[in-house]
């Protein structure tokens, strides 16, 4: 899993991607918007610590 707020980049997520990694932490709803325009095969994980 990936933490989309260390580097939210498209070519990072891309890198990740390319890597095998197919599950992604999100922490805002801008994050699951990015993961999901960018790939269609992939799991979103949105937590809060409260």
């Amino acid at each position: 899993m990936y933490a989309v707020k260390c580097n939210p980049h498209p070519l990072m997520l891309s890198a990740i991607y390319g890597a095998g990694i197919r599950s992604f932490d999100t922490a805002s709803l801008g994050e699951i918007a990015l993961i999901n325009e960018l790939f269609d095969d992939v799991s979103c994980y949105f937590n809060h610590p409260v």
